[in-house]
């Protein structure tokens, strides 16, 4: 057991889960995400160079919370996919600016933990009891970031510890340019969500409650990927598609302009394994040719969008992600969810289905106070841009609110 700084605060941790075998669980059910189940396939199929650590957190005797962290050694340079685009003007000072980003982020290499999961958005790093309250919770991150930037290396010291996806409700107070670890706030791009109408129970009943235009052009979409036919895979026939998967999720991948992650090959077919009950996964063909796919959690009455993939050829001319967008919003209707996680990136087009973008806040500290006050400087010049129109397609008396959620 490792004690923190303040005297009734101790810890165990691990880089195995079944390390901690018996001792994985709380008072109340555990989310998909800190599942045992998922968390076993994840390890075995982890993404290209991730690795992980697992705790638990004591309150005097008291078990109060666990975590889990992903580390890896973060090259922003092999990260960030920094490029022109041809059809823009003004590309001379483009080409510039690009060039400097890419000086910069030559020197940002270190070696990284992110307390949450970088598969999917969410606060996903720390679970704590219920009853503790928000000051014994900000103390705990706060203390175990301080413990992890100070350590060797043999016991999971890192460069910089990131704090990732908070709500609203959780954000860290009180932050101080003073004390150590001295994290800085920051957003990236919003998740976008979509609360489902009880009302709806089909795809009809979603498109009635839509805007004229946007029903017009739902039905459009519709019209176009009329041959695009689905099926559900199980680990025993996801064998004969399993290359062209991922094929189909690299064309994707390859094309974001940031990616923190790169899928191991066997990502899919071990969740469909070991986690079948909550873990879902489509494929999509045309004229008898898997073209597409989606991949799907759900997390009690939340479905998660996970990863999808698809024949960039072909989209404009069978609307592929947007049909991929419904046919999400159906299997969602049709399992009983209560909202959908449409995750990040294509912000635009998401909303123009519906979903509302949900602000999550991360938290950076570097070890080396030098460098953490330049920190978020660095990280604002690297971050990408993404200008973007929100969308809002359904009718006025139809718009189904949810207060956590920005308007």
């Amino acid at each position: 057991m490792i004690k923190l700084k303040n005297a009734h605060l101790q810890f165990k941790v691990a880089s195995r889960l079944d390390q901690l075998e018996g001792e994985w669980f709380l008072n109340s059910p555990l989310p998909f995400f800190f599942n045992p189940g998922y968390l076993k396939a994840l390890s075995e199929s982890s993404p290209l160079g991730i690795s992980f650590l697992y705790g638990i957190v004591y309150k005097g005797n008291q078990k109060v919370a666990l975590f889990c962290f992903q580390t890896f050694y973060f090259d922003a340079e092999q990260r960030l996919k920094l490029h022109t685009h041809e059809n823009q003007a003004g590309a001379y000072l483009d080409k510039i600016a690009v060039a400097i980003k890419k000086y910069v982020a030559r020197k940002v290499s270190m070696k990284v933990i992110v307390a949450g999961t970088l598969m999917a958005p969410g606060p996903y790093g720390f679970l704590f009891q219920n009853e503790l309250d928000i000051s014994d919770r900000q103390l705990i991150i706060q203390q175990l970031a301080a413990y992890f930037l100070r350590a060797g290396e043999e016991d999971f010291g890192v460069n910089m510890f990131i704090v990732k996806d908070l709500p609203q409700a959780e954000r860290l107070k009180g932050l101080c340019a003073y004390t150590f670890p001295s994290f800085y706030e920051f957003t990236i791009q919003p998740t976008m969500v979509l609360n489902l109408n009880s009302e709806w129970n089909s795809l009809e009943d979603y498109m009635a409650d839509l805007q004229s235009k946007y029903r017009v052009k739902t039905r459009k979409v519709i019209k176009l990927g009329e041959g695009l036919v689905e099926e559900a895979m199980n680990r025993n026939s996801f064998q004969a598609y399993k290359t062209v998967v991922f094929d189909l999720y690299q064309q994707v991948s390859v094309a974001a302009g940031f990616n923190l992650i790169e899928l191991h090959p066997d990502y899919f077919e071990t969740l469909l394994d070991r986690c079948a009950d909550n873990f879902g996964l489509k494929i999509i063909f045309y004229q008898s040719k898997p073209i597409a796919f989606y991949s799907y959690i759900l997390d009690g009455d939340v479905f998660q969008a996970h990863f999808i993939g698809y024949e960039r050829s072909l989209n404009n001319n069978l609307e592929l992600y947007h049909n991929i967008l419904l046919k999400l919003l159906q299997t969602a209707l049709r399992v009983g969810a209560r909202e959908i996680n449409f995750a990040r990136t294509a912000l635009e087009i998401k909303s123009s289905v519906g979903a509302e973008p949900q602000d999550l806040y991360c938290y950076i500290a570097h070890k080396s106070k030098i460098i953490n006050s330049v920190v978020p400087h660095i990280l604002e010049f690297l971050k990408p841009k993404d200008n973007w129109v929100q969308r809002r397609p359904f009718k006025e008396s139809k718009l189904v609110v949810n207060p956590l959620l920005k308007s």
